[in-house]
């Protein structure tokens, strides 16, 4: 978050607590997230450093792991017994294995396999990493114990005060990838990055924007996650308009995610109302593969861009 932003954050809360008689609450909360107090501190938390990357997913709550387990502390906390055991979300973390299995959990999109087939030999280099949507932080928190040296960058149109982490491996910054001059500004003050993995709009006019937008800041491999639900929805308007005869004015997009990937993949041009003829030729230009993984979690789908350098 910029300082204009969480100043004009601060003021918003100021005025709010004033009118309700609460300064002493107001300066309590800000103190503790102005240093970082309110959040987990993940270079002091005791965790296994032998866990896999699904074990991390878990403990921490990832959805990109085989369980969502951060819907199971939601759900349960507010039963007292529940509560009473898991008072506050890191003790969630720091729960035992028998505390884990005692309890049954939502599927999460399970993706780690695949994860650790393009990432794994990045565990111990010192480079960095870019997420591009981020909720409470818990990928970021699980990867922070799989990459052991790596940078970790966050972005997010949300305040950093949702993102409920802290490390000094750890950078969050509040962007709006919808609004132009965010996003220059933000890239324009960082270097390039190893990894960039998009989790942030699940529908095509966001991740190709994001993908426009992003990928010549990627030196390797770029990640897209969730375009399944969307595809689906567009192939079933596309049919249904087909079978009525009717002409189908929205959504805009031609071709679902899957097949404006597959166009890119084969370096093929096709009309789109984000990517030009210009951006096509640019990226044709150079040497790369791409993997499309579709997964039958209502909110799977995985397309990885690999750049082929040398």
């Amino acid at each position: 978050m910029s300082n204009y932003n969480f100043n004009s954050y601060l003021i918003k809360r100021f005025l709010k607590y004033l009118f309700k008689g609460k300064i002493f609450s107001l300066v309590s909360k800000s103190y503790l997230q102005l240093f970082n107090l309110n959040k987990i501190n993940l270079d002091k938390l005791s965790i296994d450093h032998n866990l896999s990357l699904n074990d991390l997913f878990n403990k921490f709550g990832s959805e990109n792991g085989s369980y969502d387990t951060k819907k199971t502390y939601f759900y349960h906390r507010s039963f007292k017994e529940f509560i009473k055991k898991f008072p506050n979300y890191e003790n969630w973390i720091t729960r035992s294995k028998e505390e884990d299995e005692a309890l049954t959990h939502q599927s999460g999109v399970n993706y780690t396999s695949i994860f650790e087939k393009y990432l794994d030999i990045y565990k111990d280099k010192k480079t960095n990493f870019l997420q591009i949507g981020t909720r409470g932080g818990h990928t970021i928190a699980g990867l922070y114990y799989y990459f052991k040296k790596m940078n970790l960058n966050s972005i997010s149109f949300k305040d950093r005060n949702k993102f409920i982490y802290f490390s000094k491996r750890i950078f969050f910054k509040t962007v709006d990838v919808r609004d132009p001059k965010q996003v220059s500004k933000f890239l324009s003050s960082n270097n390039l990055f190893d990894i960039i993995f998009d989790d942030e709009f699940h529908y095509q006019d966001g991740l190709v924007l994001n993908f426009k937008n992003f990928i010549n800041y990627c030196k390797d491999v770029y990640i897209i996650k969730g375009f399944t639900t969307d595809d689906r929805e567009l192939a079933a308007m596309r049919k249904y308009n087909n079978e009525k005869k009717t002409k189908m004015y929205y959504p805009s997009n031609a071709y679902t995610t899957k097949e404006v990937f597959n166009f890119i993949k084969k370096k093929e041009f096709f009309h789109h109302n984000i990517l030009s003829e210009k951006f096509l030729k640019n990226l044709y230009n150079s040497d790369y593969k791409i993997d499309i993984y579709d997964s039958d979690h209502p909110e799977g789908g995985l397309i990885i861009f690999k750049k082929i350098i040398g």
